[in-house]
C-alpha cells in the first residue's frame, strides 16, 4: 500500500499479514479511546472508510467494539464510505451507523435545491430501509461539497479537477441545503459533520484555493447553514 493509497483498498494476501495490521491498529485505537474517555469526548468513531477490512475482516472489528467499550464510556460509530456500509455486517455492535455521503446525485453543474431533493428520494429510500433493518440511527460522518460547478456529482472526479472548474458558490449553498432539508425531517438521522472547516482557513489554504474547497467559511452555504438553524 503506497502512501498516497486510499485506505478503503488496503488489503493483505495473508491472514498473518491481516493479523499484523490488526494488532497495531488494535493498540491505536485503544490508546485513542483512553484518551477520548479521560476528556469526556461523546463519540468516537472506530474508524474511518476503512473499507475491504470492514468487510472481509467482521470479527476483528466486533472484538475491537468489544475491548473499546470497556475502556471507553462514550457512543462508537465507525465511519463507513457512501458505496460500502450496505456490506458493513457489525451495526448492531455500534450506537451509530456512520456514513460518508459524497453519493453522486446529478450530472447537472448548477442544479436547484428542488431538483437535488428529488435526486435524493432513492437514496432517501434505501437507508430508511437500512436503519430499519439494524435500529440504530444515521449520522453522517461526513458530508460537504466543493463550491465548484457539478459538486453534487462524483466529488472524487472533481476533485482531480478542482484548480480549473468554475467556481460556483450557488451549487454548493444548493446541494448543502438540499441535504440538510431532505434529511433534517428524518427521525432516524441523528445529524452529520460537514466537510470541511478549518481552525483558521486562510493560514492553511490560499484564497483561490479556499474559493474552490468544500469549506463553507464566508461563503453562501455558510449562510444557508446559519438560516436552517435558527
Amino acid at each position: 500500500m503506497g502512501y498516497d493509497q486510499w485506505i478503503g483498498d488496503l488489503e493483505f494476501e495473508s491472514d498473518s499479514a491481516w493479523q499484523i495490521f490488526e494488532t497495531d491498529y488494535r493498540a491505536y485505537l485503544f490508546e485513542m479511546a483512553v484518551l477520548a474517555d479521560s476528556l469526556n469526548i461523546e463519540l468516537l468513531s472506530i474508524g474511518t472508510e476503512v473499507k475491504q477490512s470492514a468487510i472481509q475482516r467482521p470479527e476483528f472489528w466486533r472484538g475491537l467494539i468489544n475491548q473499546v467499550r470497556k475502556v471507553y464510556q462514550g457512543k462508537l460509530i465507525y465511519a463507513s464510505n457512501w458505496d460500502g456500509y450496505p456490506k458493513v455486517t457489525f451495526w448492531d455492535a455500534l450506537d451509530y451507523i456512520g456514513i460518508d455521503a459524497y453519493f453522486p446525485l446529478t450530472a447537472r453543474k448548477n442544479p436547484s435545491v428542488a431538483q437535488l431533493k428529488k435526486a435524493w428520494q432513492p437514496t432517501v429510500d434505501s437507508l430508511t430501509t437500512f436503519q430499519e433493518k439494524w435500529q440504530r440511527p444515521i449520522i453522517f460522518t461526513e458530508y460537504g461539497y466543493m463550491s465548484l460547478e457539478g459538486c453534487a456529482y462524483k466529488a472524487w472526479l472533481l476533485e482531480k479537477e478542482q484548480a480549473t472548474v468554475a467556481i460556483s458558490e450557488a451549487a454548493q449553498a444548493n446541494a448543502v441545503q438540499a441535504l440538510l432539508e431532505t434529511f433534517g425531517t428524518k427521525d432516524w438521522w441523528a445529524g452529520g459533520f460537514q466537510w470541511k472547516w478549518y481552525a483558521d482557513v486562510h493560514t492553511v489554504l490560499a484564497p483561490d484555493a479556499a474559493a474552490r474547497d468544500y469549506t463553507i467559511q464566508g461563503k453562501k452555504a455558510e449562510k444557508v447553514i446559519q438560516e436552517l438553524c435558527k
